[in-house]
């Protein structure tokens, strides 16, 4: 690290004394204890993971995932606030079961200020692409032991992730047109080179998407906007590596496709400029 003053004229000599101040890194903290059958997620297993609650008299409750970045932000998909008004729409934080709202103490509600939707979002029945927003709350988002950030991918961008094992959670339909589940659920789907997804989805882009399948375990409706996690075998955080966005019914054999939030990470940061992002 090189420091140095910049000064319009000529000095002679003379000292200058600055400190720099180490950013502490707390983002990527999770509980890692394990479910019998990785199914349900431990209470508050993931402080990142929040909910995007249309409160409107038509609306469903939980609609969509997101993922918490900072204590005004979360990371979801664009394709999420199509058709909404942002007046009815909140970000939950820090639940588990949706039926109690007593099983930790850390649940929050917190109205939204604004959505910044990629200016490169297009969608179609089928497909979309830049699919993905951020989302800033009115009030701050308490950190605790509960609610937290995921950690941006940001010393992985140029890696590679193929063959890797990702985590998607959320409270999303336990199968296609099922009723969505009460308690985030979590399963593990791998990434995939590409190819299959370009042959089923002619706009389908290895740069800016992820390709994954696993037999038999899928994301579903509500899981939309949710995280994609990979968790870092020796720091142990996770990373927000992808957005939930589209795929074939759920859990069939053809592979889902997800926003690759390594592509597009310095547009995060540009569209969150008052925030130092941990580079670990």
């Amino acid at each position: 690290m090189t420091i140095a003053l910049l000064v319009p004229g000529t000095s002679k000599g003379g000292r200058f004394f600055c400190t720099a101040t180490k950013i502490e890194c707390q983002c990527g903290m999770r509980r890692t204890r394990k479910i019998v059958n990785g199914e349900e997620t431990l209470v508050n297993e993931f402080p990142m993971m929040a909910a995007l609650v249309d409160g409107s008299k038509s609306g469903e409750g939980i609609f969509c995932g997101a993922t918490i970045i900072t204590n005004y932000h979360a990371v979801t998909a664009a394709h999420c606030y199509m058709g909404r008004s942002i007046a009815n729409l909140a970000l939950l934080v820090g639940e588990h079961d949706i039926t109690t709202g007593s099983d930790t103490p850390y649940t929050a509600l917190l109205l939204l200020a604004s959505i910044k939707i990629h200016e490169g979002y297009v969608s179609s029945a089928s497909s979309s692409s830049n699919d993905i927003a951020i989302v800033r709350t009115r009030s701050e988002i308490l950190f605790n032991a509960g609610v937290g950030p995921a950690c941006l991918p940001i010393k992985f961008v140029g890696a590679s992730f193929v063959g890797a094992q990702l985590e998607a959670v959320g409270w999303g339909s336990l199968d296609y047109g099922a009723p969505k589940s009460n308690v985030p659920m979590k399963v593990s789907l791998g990434v995939l080179d590409g190819s299959q997804c370009a042959t089923l989805y002619p706009t389908f882009s290895a740069a800016q998407q992820l390709c994954t399948l696993t037999p038999s375990k899928d994301t579903c409706q509500s899981d939309s906007g949710g995280p994609l996690f990979y968790t870092d075998a020796y720091s142990k955080r996770a990373y927000l590596l992808g957005t939930i966005g589209y795929g074939i019914a759920c859990a069939s054999d053809r592979p889902s496709v997800s926003t690759n939030v390594l592509y597009y990470t310095q547009w995060i940061m540009n569209n969150t400029p008052e925030w130092n992002y941990c580079y670990q």
